[in-house]
């Protein structure tokens, strides 16, 4: 039972961590390139500190190379994350994280021999029925009257990089410690982060423009935020050497609820919109619905 309670509480901090994203990536930050360079850095941190702690174990070059793509990788799909944040609300978007287990459960088949069943195959149905019911945009100025979001466009596109990463960690995990395979892939977080300030202009400019117009206590709660990002990330990375790549995302799929939760919760205490919301009644209830249904359908995968 430690893995479910490592998942749970990688859940629950994510999810914290994705509301201080949405702050910061809707009110300060406005260019999620800049943001994900910035949160990039802090992987320094995990670098410098963590062979003091633990023991790096030296391991083959080709597992090396995987542990970092997997820190590459992760930049990619959080670039996404952050684009599809800036532009709708928080809890669509952790919704869309559902899409998730759908890869994860067809990676699980095709690489590490999992059986697959007919109710897994309605439950993929109901989580995609359920992503797309989140992200569904009725426009009466359409011909067709409804268009899928581009939030849902971004958002297919950072679950299927990030099935590509937690199926290589699995992967890894079978051969290389967790503390070693965690730390080169914070080390290619880092390099990727550092390689896009070197070779790209535009990114350094608004990077240094970016520092100075955000309030200090912003900077602080941002490299704060990312310390707690990375503790989750180690956490889910523990729970996958010991548990399986479907079983782990059942419990992450829980994470929509958390994140509506909190925001009314946060919006309700406060009387205002902390953190930036368009939720009413009636998209309360549109959104629950298709939470509840992707997480039905999430719940039959693993079955």
């Amino acid at each position: 039972m430690l893995w479910v309670y490592l998942v749970l509480t990688a859940t629950v901090i994510w999810s914290i961590v994705n509301l201080i994203d949405k702050v910061a990536v809707s009110t300060y930050v406005r260019s999620p390139i800049t943001y994900l360079i910035f949160i990039g850095l802090i992987s320094i941190i995990p670098v410098v500190f963590l062979p003091t702690v633990w023991t790096i174990s030296p391991i083959p070059w080709q597992y090396l190379l995987l542990s970092i793509l997997t820190g590459v990788i992760y930049i990619g799909y959080t670039y996404l994350f952050f684009s599809s944040l800036q532009i709708t609300d928080a809890p669509v978007v952790a919704n869309l994280l559902l899409l998730v287990p759908v890869g994860t459960t067809i990676a699980g088949v095709f690489l590490f021999q999992e059986s697959i069943t007919i109710v897994n195959g309605v439950g993929i149905l109901l989580v995609l029925i359920g992503t797309m019911c989140c992200s569904i945009d009725f426009d009466k100025r359409r011909k067709s009257g409804i268009h899928l979001s581009k939030p849902f466009q971004l958002m297919v596109a950072s679950a299927c990089l990030t099935t590509i990463d937690y199926s290589l960690q699995k992967f890894i995990l079978k051969t290389v410690e967790k503390q070693t395979m965690f730390f080169w892939a914070q080390v290619g977080e880092f390099a990727t982060v550092v390689l896009l300030l070197v070779l790209i202009k535009q990114y350094r400019k608004n990077f240094k423009n970016a520092l100075i117009k955000i309030p200090a206590l912003i900077v602080t709660l941002s490299a704060a935020n990312e310390v707690l990002s990375l503790t989750a990330a180690f956490l889910l990375i523990y729970a996958y050497s010991i548990a399986t790549l479907s079983l782990t995302t059942v419990i992450l799929s829980s994470q929509p609820a958390f994140v509506l939760t909190l925001i009314l919760t946060i919006n309700f205490l406060t009387r205002r919109k902390v953190i930036p919301d368009n939720t009413s009644r009636s998209n309360v209830a549109y959104r629950l619905g298709g939470i509840a249904l992707a997480f039905l359908g999430v719940v039959l995968i693993t079955k």
